[in-house]
Formats: structure tokens, C-alpha cells, sequence
């Protein structure tokens, strides 16, 4: 399974990276293993929303239900998520990202705190 993961990158500046989480095969599909969420947390963000640079405290997945959401890094490079579509945030240190609500309509966002990264410490 491909995931997208938002890591400090040189100067601490935010960067993203295409990786594969694990997923052994198992029934008809494939299944990550069992990641330790502390909390979940929904995000409804108006039309035109921006949210300027800022980090997370822990690694979090960020998933998109509806709307687009474009993020910025410290690099100057965007990239846009829609519905269905996530990413893993661990960008704990240096400015952080900036997003945006860059859709028409409302922007509504799940956040997975984790206990545990999947992968190791970027």
C-alpha cells in the first residue's frame, strides 16, 4: 500500500516521500497491521481557509472526506488531496506545512493521532 509521508527534510524544512506500508496478503486483500491510535479528531474547514505554517506534535494520518485539501512544504512544492485520499504527517520539527482549503465547497478532514510511527524516525 503506497502512503505519502510528511517528514522534515533538510533545514528541517517539511518534504513528503512515497513509501510502501507493509500489507501481507490475507482473504482477498492485503492488511496493514494493527497501528495504536491515542484519538480521533474531525476538522470542518470553511471555503478559503488557510491555515499558515504549522507542524504536528505526533505522527498523525490525515484523511480526506470531502473537499480538497493542498498542502505546502517548506520547499515551496504543493501537493493537493482529495476524497479518499491520505497522508501520514510527521513533520515534528522545523516550520512545518501550510494548508489549505483549495476546493469549492466545504474541506472536512480525519486526523489518526498515532502511539507508534509505522516506519522509523525520519
Amino acid at each position: 500500500m503506497k502512503v505519502v509521508r510528511m517528514i522534515p527534510g533538510p533545514g528541517d524544512k517539511s518534504i513528503m516521500v512515497d513509501v510502501d506500508l507493509p500489507t501481507p496478503e490475507v482473504f482477498k486483500g492485503s492488511l496493514t497491521r494493527a497501528l495504536k491510535a491515542r484519538d480521533v479528531q474531525f476538522y470542518i474547514h470553511p471555503i478559503g481557509m488557510v491555515l499558515d505554517w504549522h507542524g504536528v506534535t505526533s505522527p498523525r494520518f490525515l484523511i480526506v472526506l470531502s473537499g480538497l485539501l493542498e498542502i505546502e512544504l517548506g520547499d515551496g512544492s504543493k501537493r493537493r488531496f482529495g476524497p479518499g485520499e491520505f497522508f501520514l504527517a510527521e513533520d515534528m520539527r522545523g516550520p512545518g506545512h501550510i494548508s489549505r482549503n483549495v476546493g469549492d465547497g466545504l474541506l472536512t478532514v480525519i486526523t489518526l493521532q498515532l502511539t507508534e510511527c509505522p516506519f522509523q524516525a525520519a
